[in-house]
């Protein structure tokens, strides 16, 4: 392990692996990657993702990221030469007229930002899933070039990639103990050093894509990222029929990722299997402290003990929509996989103002890991990104969105709506009235509707008028 480095990376998850990449793309040498796991599945998020990539978000800068990572992870190849993504297109479900219509608006939404997709009827959602029952939906959105990553072969073949370029060394069964921050003549703090289990690493840029375990980082420099990490179940199906010609003519991803939003699932292909994901149960928020170490964890320190009753409801709706799913008794495999939800819905990005030299990729799924990557490694370069991050701006945060029960409560409430029909405007119920005016009695009196902003109240409009 190098005992200087330009910048050291923490974290060797996609996010990591591919700001690494794109920044010895840029010029940078003697770049260091750490992760305490052992490559090529250090036990992240990255290690257990179902690996399926939308690409619709009402914020351009997400749709363009993932776009960017989803042709990104098309062109690896894993050692058998074979593409580590399959664009083979990504379709969500309408159940209710109220979801037709917001699959209509998100057709716009893409349409505005460049991304082909087309508003499709149940007969034409059944050609394209074998094994669903369309008289049980309204109508689909499909984009023909969302997909699925197979991410075990995707982060090998990406760590190969970045150990190519000869400026990277990435250094696995390291962990990071603490980061060294010095401190100039204005009182102004900047990073100086990471100290590991291995030695000591001189250098002025940290670049934290710790994941799940990013909070701990954060707090070596006095910071604190908003977002808790979270478990989240995943179960695979036994084999269905309507699937066998499909996985023998394309393979492991033999059917389009699939969402079905009125009922929290997603669906993605596994051969002549069926893998479901839900986010209709009882948030589970894990501290980032109380995450195994690698080698104390029973397969990885991202995968908690499974929960059948997690699922189960879950289970029950989704066998609506394809039948012969079997039951949850008869999975192939369920995982219980722990990923990160921030207290706004955004990314943690940039340099932090508190703790010059310490950057930030947090929050950040594998959709839009390289896209991302290439953003940080672009504002780490230039002193900005080639697309608009501002709403992943590390300093976005003020002192009251720190506090735990603020994150606590306003990460689970990101959590719980991940698919729920919702205006852009729509305001939050929990941790309101931090922030008054002098008049806000005036303004309550009056039968004011309050928007909060920064944790400021403020009237938008009165019953009395």
């Amino acid at each position: 392990m190098k005992s200087q480095a330009s910048v050291v990376v923490i974290g060797a998850g996609c996010v990591g692996l591919s700001a690494a990449w794109h920044l010895a793309q840029l010029g940078w040498r003697d770049v260091v990657v750490l992760d305490q796991g052992e490559m090529p599945a250090p036990g992240g998020s990255s290690s257990h993702a179902p690996g399926g990539m939308f690409q619709t978000n009402p914020a351009r800068f997400m749709t363009e990221a993932a776009h960017y990572s989803v042709h990104f992870y098309a062109n690896l190849r894993d050692e058998n030469n074979t593409p580590c993504a399959e664009l083979t297109g990504g379709l969500e479900l309408a159940q209710t007229p109220a979801r037709l219509q917001e699959l209509r608006r998100r057709r716009a939404i893409g349409r505005s930002f460049g991304l082909e997709s087309e508003v499709i009827t149940p007969a034409e959602c059944g050609k394209i899933l074998p094994h669903l029952d369309s008289a049980q939906v309204l109508g689909g959105l499909f984009v023909p070039d969302d997909g699925s990553i197979r991410m075990a072969p995707s982060m090998q073949a990406l760590a190969k990639k970045v150990a190519q370029t000869g400026a990277v060394e990435i250094c696995d069964r390291t962990t990071v103990l603490n980061i060294r921050l010095s401190e100039n003549k204005r009182g102004e703090k900047r990073v100086s050093a990471v100290q590991t289990d291995k030695g000591e690493i001189k250098t002025d840029r940290v670049l934290c894509c710790a994941g799940i375990w990013g909070p701990k980082i954060a707090s070596m420099v006095g910071l604190t990222f908003p977002f808790l990490p979270m478990s989240h179940p995943y179960a695979v199906s036994r084999a269905i029929p309507a699937l066998k010609q499909n996985a023998k003519d394309k393979g492991e991803i033999s059917f389009p990722i699939t969402r079905a939003q009125d009922h929290d699932l997603y669906f993605r292909a596994r051969w002549e299997k069926c893998g479901v994901g839900s986010y209709r149960h009882r948030p589970n928020p894990v501290r980032a402290e109380d995450l195994l170490p690698p080698d104390q964890a029973k397969e990885m320190p991202s995968l908690l003990d499974w929960n059948p009753e997690m699922m189960r409801e879950s289970w029950r709706q989704a066998r609506i929509l394809f039948p012969d799913l079997g039951g949850l008794e008869d999975a192939s495999e369920c995982i219980n996989g722990v990923f990160s939800f921030t207290a706004d819905g955004h990314s943690i990005m940039g340099e932090s103002l508190a703790a010059r030299g310490f950057w930030a990729a947090e929050a950040i799924w594998l959709t839009h890991g390289p896209g991302l990557g290439k953003a940080i490694a672009e504002w780490m370069h230039s002193g900005e990104p080639q697309t608009d991050c501002h709403l992943a701006d590390i300093n976005r945060f003020q002192a009251h969105q720190n506090a735990p029960d603020y994150i606590h409560r306003r990460s689970l409430r990101t959590y719980i709506e991940i698919y729920d029909i919702l205006h852009p405007k729509v305001q939050p119920g929990e941790c309101r009235g931090i922030r008054k005016s002098p008049m806000h009695f005036r303004h309550e009196e009056l039968g004011a509707e309050f928007f909060e902003a920064g944790g400021m109240e403020r009237p938008q409009w009165y019953a009395a008028n």
